[in-house]
């Protein structure tokens, strides 16, 4: 389980991004950023966090939830994060639950917001 900030937090967070460019020596650097916790967009990962920030060239900031390092709760609250590991015909989907709402990263969850997966997930559950 992975606790992340719910929607409409005001949160810092920072996060590692694979540094492609290696002028520091390392394969990573680490990013940090204020703002709002918004909804995912439909096509959006279902490991991600959308964050919405000052920056005017990028207000929005999608990072993977495991690329995560910390998160400071400015205000709001968390919820927690269950996620689910399914493979089907050689292919890994990632079905997570936030609650009581679930979601896929599977092409069929994005654009009919149900798949088989998360049935497979409802039913172990």
């Amino acid at each position: 389980m992975v606790n992340i900030p719910t929607i409409n937090s005001v949160v810092e967070l920072s996060f590692k991004v694979r540094n492609y460019f290696y002028f520091d020596n390392s394969d990573h650097s680490v990013i940090k950023v204020t703002g709002v916790i918004i909804a995912n967009d439909k096509w959006n990962g279902a490991d991600n966090v959308t964050i919405q920030t000052t920056d005017k060239e990028y207000p929005k900031k999608i990072i993977n939830i495991k690329n995560i390092i910390d998160i400071n709760i400015i205000s709001g609250g968390t919820t927690n994060i269950r996620r689910f590991k399914i493979v089907n015909n050689n292919k890994e989907y990632i079905v997570v639950k936030n609650e009581s709402h679930f979601s896929c990263s599977c092409i069929g969850f994005k654009y009919h917001a149900k798949c088989k997966h998360i049935e497979a997930v409802r039913k172990k559950l």
